[in-house]
């Protein structure tokens, strides 16, 4: 039996003196409930007009694993099953809060790693802990839990939601109180898987082998083979969008976080683009323009309000912003993240599921420009321009996030009024529409895009390096790759499908994983990524080779990694069983 009368108690205690109507947290269930349920009244008559439905429905969902199955059972063994079935040697994303190292590499253990690996792993053991009551009450009904309970669930969204219920938690954020993924989902999952558009298909294999090139589980062949459906699957089921290759990112934590159940995914991704059209919008080719340049001009309107001086810090020239901010909001944030910090994706996505995804964003932005304020008022916007820009496109960012993970995500991200965030204007005057009327040429384009390749002026560079170096360690300036091989700057491209035909306004050759951008160019008249007619096959060929490489280099780092690790704690006795496989490792990347 669920304590109602401890939880109700806190929630009182929590509101004193702190007024605050929760209405992104409440309109954001609303919205679910609501789509919810005419997402399944309108197809209501699918499974009983169709023979054999029932029957096969219900193999589908005995087919997802036992413990996200959400039946008519006793809700306290169901929790207890959830969290006794997690194991933290295999949470590849998971890292130690006080050094940053994976806790599924055993190698690279530390003490503070054991202490963590602990602590984790006893999250909600104790049943007469507020904790654990509060979760009972959100896993055996959410849509009470969050309307009854706003403060408390605001309460242990600030304190992170715990690593071994996280699954469940999503779950239940997507079937509130439904027992079973919805007949129309059930229907569509079986009927569409045929007929895949070829070019997208192929642009999703090459994706899909070059996402979280680190994580071994995004490289196993079951992972890329449901990623795989469940991609062209939603091509198939959204003809307006097709594919987008920034939505890789958003499906494949989804689907690591949902148990690995393919059908689970598409029902989670189709019901965040139906629930959010802008969303949807912003991965569509002949909306994407109009849409990024709203969603800016709304953003800086709320810029100014927070925060007046990083706004005319911009100010100088807004098209620096836009390109950092339209590379932040079509990879959810998710591109370019330390590697000591993987697990900053998982609180990005756990933080949008409750205040919904373009306000997630809009927040998550806002902080990540707040707290390197400092940093970026030492530098000259005019003389050190490429390095503001290449600092803000790259894993570098994050520095300052994860020396206060609990200070971002608990505190910075909830400080801000709700109404801020709500009824954004549609309408701007003539100074604020002229900021997305700019016309930017291919060339100044391409060298904002790969700073990197450009030879930066020397005091300029030595400037901007010291500057960081007093304020991140370790040294952060100038990683050459981020975790997920991604350029300096996103280059999404919008694939729309139309039966098996494809229109895709040349943008085919476009990749957010491409080094190559000398065809991207912001317009007022055209698609905001355009192409020319045809790349030349030379310059696929080497971007497919740098990918090759990225990866691999990716790969000889970790192993790298790992061995420093292991020559520096050689006096404290390492395990043997330990070296022969990191040898082993070594030897087959060597190839000897």
């Amino acid at each position: 039996m669920i304590d109602f009368e401890s939880l109700i108690e806190f929630e009182e205690s929590l509101c004193i003196g702190y007024l605050n109507d929760h209405k992104i947290l409440l309109n954001n269930l609303s919205l679910k409930i609501e789509h919810l349920r005419s997402n399944e009244e309108d197809h209501i008559e699918i499974s009983l007009n169709e023979e054999g439905s029932e029957d096969e429905e219900e193999d589908d969902i005995t087919s997802i694993q036992s413990n996200i199955e959400i039946e008519n059972k006793d809700i306290i063994t169901e929790l207890k099953q959830t969290i006794d079935l997690y194991d933290i040697t295999k949470d590849e994303f998971l890292t130690c809060i006080d050094c940053g190292n994976h806790l599924n590499i055993p190698i690279l253990t530390k003490p503070c790693c054991i202490s963590y690996k602990e602590y984790t792993q006893n999250l909600l053991r104790n049943k007469n802990s507020l904790d654990y009551k509060y979760w009972l009450s959100f896993i055996d009904n959410p849509t009470r839990t969050i309307n009854s309970l706003p403060y408390l669930t605001e309460f242990y969204l600030k304190n992170k939601l715990p690593q071994n219920l996280r699954s469940s938690i999503w779950i239940k954020l997507y079937l509130l109180n439904l027992n079973k993924i919805p007949n129309s989902i059930n229907f569509i999952f079986k009927n569409f898987q045929h007929s895949y558009n070829l070019e997208i298909s192929n642009q999703i294999s090459k994706d899909l082998k070059r996402t979280f090139p680190n994580l071994i589980f995004f490289q196993n062949q079951k992972t890329i083979d449901d990623l795989t459906i469940v991609l062209n699957l939603y091509s198939n089921y959204d003809l307006e969008l097709g594919y987008c290759q920034g939505l890789i990112f958003l499906v494949g934590i989804i689907y690591y976080n949902l148990n690995q159940s393919s059908k689970l995914t598409f029902f989670a991704l189709t019901n965040i683009m139906e629930i959010e059209k802008e969303l949807h919008e912003i991965f569509t080719s002949n909306k994407m323009k109009s849409t990024l340049n709203l969603w800016f001009l709304q953003f800086l309107r709320i810029l100014k309000e927070v925060n007046l001086e990083i706004y005319e810090f911009f100010k100088q020239d807004f098209k620096i912003m836009k390109i950092f901010l339209f590379q932040w909001w079509l990879s959810f944030l998710s591109s370019h993240i330390p590697y000591n910090g993987s697990n900053i994706i998982n609180l990005i996505m756990d933080f949008c599921h409750f205040q919904s995804w373009k306000i997630g964003i809009f927040k998550l932005s806002l902080g990540l420009l707040i707290i390197n304020k400092e940093l970026l008022s030492n530098l000259d916007f005019n003389k050190d321009e490429e390095i503001i820009l290449q600092f803000l496109l790259n894993e570098d960012k994050w520095n300052s996030v994860l020396k206060n993970i609990d200070g971002f995500f608990g505190e910075l991200l909830f400080s801000w009024d709700d109404n801020l965030f709500l009824n954004l204007p549609n309408e701007f005057n003539k100074f604020e529409n002229s900021l997305i009327n700019d016309d930017i040429d291919n060339d100044e384009i391409v060298n904002k895009l790969n700073p990197q390749q450009r030879k930066l002026p020397i005091l300029s560079s030595i400037k901007a390096i010291s500057q960081i170096f007093k304020q991140q360690q370790p040294k952060i300036y100038k990683r050459e790759r981020s975790n997920t091989t991604t350029s300096s700057i996103i280059s999404t491209i919008s694939t729309n499908s139309s039966n098996t035909s494809i229109t895709n306004n040349n943008n085919s050759k476009l990749s957010l994983f491409s080094n190559t951008f000398k065809n991207f160019k912001i317009d007022s008249n055209n698609s905001i990524y355009s192409t020319q007619q045809e790349i030349q096959k030379d310059s696929e060929n080497l971007d497919n080779e740098i990918d090759l490489l990225t990866i691999e280099n990716e790969k000889l780092k970790n192993l790298l990694r790992q061995s420093y690790f292991m020559i520096n704690n050689r006096n404290n006795g390492i395990d043997e069983f330990n070296v022969k496989c990191l040898s082993d490792e070594i030897g087959k990347v060597l190839d000897v």
